[in-house]
């Protein structure tokens, strides 16, 4: 690692060079393609056509069409307000798809067998269920219902709503009308369904996301006061949440089981089945999850005496650092929660970005009044001038593009992207700080808080933007992979008993050594090489995994394998209590609230992200601290000080860090030692005689 014993920030940027460009390209360039995507589902999306039903004329019920665009011909039923009507009743439910259908007030709530009934109901409740420029009073008893209106075909059965659409209640229409339209519900597609969830519970996962950053924000609180057995707590309350957050899932679904087997076959939603097949695999996994975190438990609990010095060295160190940089996790969190808000909303669009089409049906109906306007196009007038038979009804559909299909990988590439281009962004910004910090502790502390940090800021836009694309996209491609391959090696470990498993085993260790040879370079303790020394990234990542695998001392070797192990701990603690207000609140919000397992997930990804966002700075500090010591204890001890007339102040570690990754110990915390160097303490000229020379 050449010039790491004397780094120094360049100022003037002449020995520094553009790093990792190419990538940089790429990474525009699907930005591009992103901003042209989202323009492109602005324009042609209604996220509320995700909930709310479409009448036969292109209305969304539950809102105003005024803006829409729609064929001339349609133009006067066609664009109408629709606020105050929210549920779509449907003429005909034997036949829906040659049924008119219109937005209405209310479902009809007794049945209705003929005009004279429907004109008494209509003055009773003030309920209107013929086409909007029909007036009853005008009808003077000629027969007016049928599939194509103007009014429904009689009866008019009772009826409730579900999913924003009228459905019987009446036993005697529990055959082959209730199947049809349930069909009709289920044939809506599943990624349609799972968005229109979030969208009508996006503010329960709005309030939930401000949950997780209190918490979060107490536990980093909590860290900075009560230092001593900040390890300790968090383990043990990730311990208890996590039991209590598969007892909750398992009770969901056996709630969400009994429903369904409550509810007749012929009106079962195919969303809430999906529900129910949901939470059991939530709670088959995390139960799986949990057995696995009491394991880490267990051995985080064994060193947590140095596993708490450490999560305090970074405490200190970021303190050091200043206020801009402590606030710079929760500058991260709003980018990101600005990123994944316009995601989200541009995913609704992209959703529904339809085409209207005009479907006619061409069937005789039964003589109607002249004062409907769309009827009166649409028919011919007979010699007497009043009557006329319609002979062709024309109404609007939405289709879907089946090209759009094809966006959602865009969407979904650029969301990973973006999301771990924000967080790279600012581990590398804290990576170089620390770095700095280490090395060139004189300079620090000459130069003010601001030019410091600006100066960091600067120095990454303009050169190593490249590096931050290639490492945001390397490290999310692989960080599940590598999750995946060291639960596997330790599940096939399990089983060396056994042929089988000894076989999988070996072939399981033969794979992963060699997947591991690369894997192993992907880690976010590049950032740090390529911040000090501007380096391209993939170089950068070798010589840090060079650092750390040279050092010898048992204490780096058991930080640097888990050392980050009480922050992921407080990470599920934070995202186990968040899901589990979830679960209660979505459940109970409201009737209709029955399908929650989407709604569920959204939040325990964005509760993770936020936790992840704002600890992730303490992550990047110790990792980087760890590599720093690595590579000046490694310098140090192999040049010899005496024979290379290298003396102690030129040992950059802090006396604190020194004791910790030497001793197991830091020692005295928070005074005037803790922050000085070697070279500041007499005693510790004998510590580091007998350390370097053992």
């Amino acid at each position: 690692m050449e010039n790491v014993s004397e780094p120094k920030w360049s100022d003037g940027g002449h020995s520094r060079s553009c790093t990792d460009f190419g990538c940089l390209i790429v990474f525009l360039v699907v930005i591009l393609a992103t901003v042209f995507v989202s323009a492109f589902a602005l324009v042609y999306g209604k996220p509320y056509a995700l909930k709310n039903g479409a009448d036969s004329f292109g209305n969304f019920c539950g809102v105003n069409n005024a803006d829409s665009r729609f064929p001339p011909a349609f133009v006067n039923l066609s664009g109408l307000d629709m606020t105050d009507r929210r549920y779509l009743l449907y003429f005909d439910l034997e036949n829906l798809d040659d049924s008119l259908a219109i937005c209405v007030h209310d479902c009809p709530r007794r049945n209705i067998g003929s005009m004279d009934e429907l004109l008494r109901f209509s003055k009773e409740d003030r309920g209107h269920f013929c086409m909007y420029d029909v007036d009853l009073s005008e009808s003077h008893g000629l027969n007016m219902s049928g599939a194509l209106g103007p009014c429904p075909k009689f009866p008019i059965p009772s009826s409730a709503a579900v999913l924003g659409r009228c459905v019987p209640l009446d036993k005697k229409y529990e055959t082959k009308s209730i199947y049809n339209i349930y069909a009709s519900l289920n044939s809506v597609d599943a990624w349609n369904h799972a968005l229109g969830d979030v969208y009508t519970n996006w503010g329960v996962v709005s309030v939930l996301g401000l949950i997780a950053v209190f918490l979060t924000t107490m536990i980093i609180i909590l860290a900075h006061c009560c230092g001593n057995h900040f390890t300790s707590m968090i383990i043990f309350a990730a311990a208890a949440v996590s039991f209590a957050g598969v007892v909750i899932l398992w009770w969901a679904y056996f709630c969400a089981r009994s429903d369904l087997d409550l509810t007749p076959v012929d009106m079962l939603l195919a969303e809430r089945i999906g529900n129910e097949e949901a939470l059991l695999f939530f709670s088959i996994f995390a139960s799986l999850f949990c057995v696995a975190l009491w394991g880490l438990i267990v051995v985080l609990f064994k060193k947590r005496v140095v596993l708490n010095e450490l999560v305090m060295e970074a405490v200190d160190c970021l303190a050091d650092l200043g206020f801009m940089f402590r606030c710079l996790s929760f500058v991260t969190l709003l980018t990101l929660g600005l990123v994944f808000f316009l995601w989200t909303y541009i995913m609704l669009c992209l959703a529904t970005s339809n085409d209207v089409m005009v479907h006619s049906v061409e069937k005789a109906i039964a003589e109607v009044p002249l004062n409907s306007t769309l009827i009166r196009s649409a028919t011919e007038e007979n010699s007497s001038g009043g009557i006329g038979v319609l002979k062709e009804m024309s109404m609007l559909t939405y289709t879907k593009w089946i090209w759009v299909k094809h966006f959602w990988w865009l969407m979904l590439i650029a969301l990973l992207w973006v999301s771990e281009f924000v967080l790279a962004w600012q581990q590398m910004v804290v990576a170089g700080a620390v770095g700095q910090w280490f090395f060139n502790r004189s300079e620090r502390e000459t130069t003010s808080r601001f030019s410091f940090s600006f100066g960091i800021w600067l120095t990454i836009f303009k050169y190593h933007l490249g590096s931050v694309a290639l490492g945001s996209f390397l490290v999310a491609t692989f960080k599940f992979p590598r999750i995946f391959m060291f639960w596997m090696k330790k599940l096939f470990s399990r089983f060396q008993n056994n042929p089988v498993g000894k076989c999988c085993s070996t072939s399981m260790c033969l794979f992963s050594s060699c997947f591991d040879n690369f894997l192993k370079f992907v880690h976010h303790n590049a950032y740090t090489i390529v911040a000090m020394q501007g380096v391209d990234f993939c170089p950068a990542a070798r010589v840090a995994v060079e650092i750390v695998e040279g050092n010898s001392l048992e204490t780096v070797k058991v930080l640097s394998m888990i050392g980050n192990g009480p922050l992921f701990c407080a990470k599920v603690a934070v995202t186990t209590l968040v899901s589990a207000f979830a679960l209660t609140l979505l459940k109970d919000k409201d009737a209709s609230a029955t399908v929650y397992s989407v709604p569920l997930f959204a939040t325990a990804v964005f509760a993770y992200f936020v936790s992840h966002c704002l600890i992730s700075v303490y992550e990047v500090i110790m990792d980087t601290l760890i590599l720093c010591f690595c590579e000046d204890y490694t310098r140090y001890k192999g040049e010899g000080r005496k024979s290379k007339g290298r003396s102690m102040s030129e040992f950059a570690c802090p006396l604190s860090l020194y004791n910790l990754m030497t001793l197991g110990s830091r020692g005295t915390r928070r005074n005037s030692i803790a922050r000085k160097h070697p070279s500041d303490i007499v005693c510790q000229e004998e510590i580091l005689e007998l350390k370097v020379t053992a």
